[in-house]
């Protein structure tokens, strides 16, 4: 008899909603090094409204004709302070 292992998530005790996400985020970023990978993680985890909102931010700015790396660097400008503070609580700027 073959026995059903139950998915991470749920031996985790994560949503299925934050497991899937945490496999789509690690999908997009495999060239990006270990120690980024963790940290955007965290912030995830930590404020996933915060990313989530900076991604339809990009997106608006991306359609409105900037090109993907200028969106993102005034979209992060906008929410310096609170994407340093998720920074600051996991130790990333000692």
């Amino acid at each position: 008899m073959q026995y059903l292992r139950a998915p991470l998530c749920y031996t985790t005790g994560m949503s299925m909603k934050s497991f899937f996400m945490k496999k789509v985020l690690r999908a997009k970023m495999k060239n990006v090094p270990k120690e980024q990978q963790e940290m955007v993680e965290h912030m995830m985890e930590e404020n996933p409204e915060l990313l989530m909102t900076i991604a339809q931010e990009v997106q608006a700015e991306i359609k409105a004709g900037k090109d993907q790396m200028t969106a993102l660097a005034a979209v992060a400008e906008r929410h310096k302070d609170e994407l340093q503070k998720l920074s600051k609580k996991r130790g990333v700027n000692k």
